[in-house]
């Protein structure tokens, strides 16, 4: 099966941990849906959605990506880098105009993380990221989804 994941996120953001862990010995292409120009999806078999940290505008445009270049009729999986993201109702509305199957969705167990010293400078007070279990769970979550 020909997997890739599409992803948003923002420089910070813990989701190209995340999709260092997909990747790892997994063949999966990873396709930035922010900046990617138009690539053609038509050959994978499944198409991932992985939401990181992604705010307004940088999500509208990663909607418009989803909605522009993603092709009918094709199985899909969501993984979200935290708890309580409610962006997956945007990316399902147009994924099931699209005639999408929606195999599952995840979301990572997060923990806080402090804002002090250099990592203050680029991260918000009371910030939470994906925890070593919720990273964890996300990669066995893939791994049942592309069997």
């Amino acid at each position: 099966m020909k997997v890739a994941i599409v992803y948003t996120s923002i420089p910070n953001d813990d989701t190209y941990t995340l999709l260092e862990k997909l990747s790892n010995g997994n063949d999966v292409d990873l396709i930035d849906g922010q900046l990617s120009m138009k690539i053609d999806l038509t050959e994978y078999d499944m198409i991932g959605v992985v939401v990181g940290d992604c705010p307004g505008k940088f999500f509208k445009a990663f909607l418009n990506y989803i909605s522009k270049y993603f092709p009918e009729g094709r199985e899909t999986f969501l993984i979200s880098t935290y708890e309580g993201n409610s962006s997956f109702k945007a990316v399902e509305k147009i994924l099931n105009k699209k005639n999408y199957t929606i195999k599952g969705r995840y979301y990572c167990k997060t923990q806080e993380v402090a804002t002090t010293g250099f990592s203050g400078l680029f991260r918000r007070r009371g910030e939470k990221l994906p925890s070593d279990e919720g990273l964890a769970g996300a990669v066995e979550f893939y791994q049942q989804m592309v069997k």
